[in-house]
């Protein structure tokens, strides 16, 4: 972190990630070698912070605006504080036993025991300002510092952590399973087995503890020809719940952090904000609290289905189709326990105040309580369909060709463990397709080597635009209030009618090239190769990760057909 746009050096960040993985495996083989037993045992660790760069959590972080109250510097100590490490210990034992000369028993256990230390998060301990420039802030060469700001700036608002919460927390992962391969003919391969796993964040809270995942499994492989194969199989999978859905939870649970902001009049003059042990929390505004598993909690649980085959056509061609389905259930998501009853009607256009919308809650929220009261429960669902098929093409001895073309539609109402329906909890509203589907995506590659020590390759790339949500430009339209979670997954309200990832981004077309030339030196060889990117010099809007479900040029304002604003491109 050097500083960006308007972020000064002072105020920067630095991302810290150090990880270690450790293992130890130990093979045996008895019974002559028709049985054989791995044991391992594997350790990791993780470290994760965001220290300042140059400064310190001693001084507040402050937003530089102009009269407009357009941010035009930011300057001070970063205003984020995570701080995690981790440790967690894997243990395995796999059995595998030949039964007669068709039969092969496999069985298994796993355990994987985690702790987490999340020593400081949420706001700078110092807070944050956002003061107006008057004219009384000077800069040298547009780069503002914290020491040029004088104390009589005008205060906008202060915000500050008022009760930073440490967690110390735990997970657990058990797991066993049984499998056969049966060989009924030569040609032929049969696998039927059985799993059980548990997650004992089930048993948190006011949750109890799910031990009924069984999981039946069952799959074939059948060689008809020496040219033609078949595979296919059927299951069902749990999955296990991430450790944030528990210690998000106990964060910003009743005791847990609690961020507020005072602005306007009750903004104090700049520096002489109240730290976290001068606030009464019980005169502070309400706020979201968190629940832990108030509903209860399970693991997620999918079916799976596949079916496909290959054959080799000739000497030259090589074609496969696959097909999968999967149909998840009970994945976690974020439900308000005190949820509105309002909806957005035709005429709805306008942002409401919270106090209005207030009064759609079943409990008013008051001074010192909330206003949301969430919980993880494990209602989402999401179904997934996808069909891939591949040729390879030798179309002469230095020329192949492969494609790639695959059909696939995912949907779901639930994309995140941070989703809020956008109205109340009404997640039928917003199923529709996934943030991530991606509808159609084919790919040709192809490589040369027609001249000696010369091979030229290319790939071009083309799918289907991501969604958009179009979102009714920030506004709350119901009073509702934010929520945690909106700036990961962008699931703002939208306008009545308006369905949830309605349209879709410009198609992402990717092609590249490269060169390679082998130069053969003293008996060995030196490769001299040249890649261009991109050839087409093509923005694309869309085919590339973003990191957040909600960002990017996926969250668009207005109305189905309104203009589209692109804010971030693939290379």
């Amino acid at each position: 972190g050097e500083g960006s746009g308007i972020v000064a050096p002072e105020a920067d960040i630095t991302t810290i990630r150090f990880g270690t993985i450790s293992s130890l495996t130990h093979r045996s083989s008895v019974a002559a070698g028709r049985a054989s037993n791995t044991a391992s045992v594997q350790l990791s660790t993780y470290k994760w912070d965001f220290p300042p760069t140059r400064s310190s959590f001693n001084v507040p972080q402050v937003t530089i605006l102009d009269r407009d109250s357009l941010p035009i510097g930011v300057v001070g100590s970063s205003n984020f504080i995570f701080d995690e490490s981790e440790l967690q210990v894997q243990l395995r034992d796999v059995f595998e036993r030949q039964l007669g000369s068709r039969h092969t028993l496999t069985a298994g256990v796993d355990l994987a025991l985690s702790g987490f230390k999340l020593t400081g998060s949420s706001t700078n301990p110092s807070g944050s300002y956002e003061v107006i420039n008057n004219g009384d802030i000077p800069s040298i060469n547009g780069r503002y510092t914290l020491s040029a700001i004088p104390a009589n700036v005008v205060v906008r608002s202060y915000t500050i952590d008022a009760a930073q919460k440490q967690v110390d927390l735990t997970q657990a992962l058990y797991g066993a399973f049984v499998e056969d391969r049966w060989r009924p003919t030569p040609s032929l391969t049969v696998g039927a087995g059985l799993r059980w796993d548990y997650d004992d964040l089930t048993r948190r809270g006011a949750s109890r503890a799910n031990l009924g995942n069984i999981q039946p499994r069952l799959s074939f492989n059948w060689v008809q020809s020496a040219n033609t194969v078949w595979r296919g199989g059927f299951g069902l999978f749990a999955g296990k719940l991430p450790y944030a859905v528990y210690s998000d939870a106990v964060q910003f649970g009743p005791t847990g952090n609690q961020t507020v902001t005072f602005r306007g009049a009750q903004a104090p003059a700049f520096l002489q904000g109240p730290r976290a042990v001068d606030l009464d929390r019980s005169t502070l505004p309400a706020r979201e609290v968190r629940e832990l598993f108030a509903l209860g909690i399970k693991q997620p649980m999918s079916r799976q289905l596949t079916l496909g085959g290959q054959r080799q056509v000739g000497e030259r061609v090589a074609i496969s189709l696959d097909g999968v389905w999967v149909d998840t259930r009970r994945l976690p998501r974020s439900w308000d326990l005190n949820a509105q009853t309002a909806t957005i009607g035709a005429s709805d256009s306008i942002g409401v105040p919270s106090a209005v919308g207030d009064l759609a809650r079943p409990v008013a929220p008051v001074v010192g309580g909330y206003r949301r009261l969430t919980t993880t429960e494990s209602g989402g669902r999401s179904t997934y369909a996808g069909l891939s098929t591949a040729v390879r093409y030798r179309a002469a001895s230095e020329w192949l060709v492969d494609a790639n073309w695959t059909w696939s539609h995912a949907i779901s109402n639930t994309e995140d463990i941070n989703f809020n329906a956008s109205i109340g909890n009404n997640f039928d509203l917003d199923r529709a397709d996934a943030n991530n589907d991606r509808r159609h995506k084919a790919t040709i590659r192809t490589i040369w080597t027609g001249v000696r020590h010369l091979t030229l390759s290319g790939i071009l790339d083309g799918q289907t635009g991501t969604p958009i949500n179009r979102i009714a430009f920030f506004r709350d339209l119901t009073g509702a209030g934010g929520a945690y979670g909106d700036g990961f997954i962008g699931n703002y309200q939208r306008f009545a009618g308006v369905p949830r990832n309605g349209e879709r981004l410009p198609a992402a077309v990717f092609l590249s090239g490269s060169a390679a030339w082998d130069i053969p030196v003293r008996g060995t060889v030196l490769t001299a190769r040249a890649d261009v990117f991109n050839l087409l010099n093509r923005v694309n809007a869309s085919g590339f990760a973003t990191g957040v479900g909600g960002g990017g040029s996926a969250t668009q304002v207005g109305r189905p057909g309104d203009p589209i604003t692109y804010t971030t491109a693939g290379a």
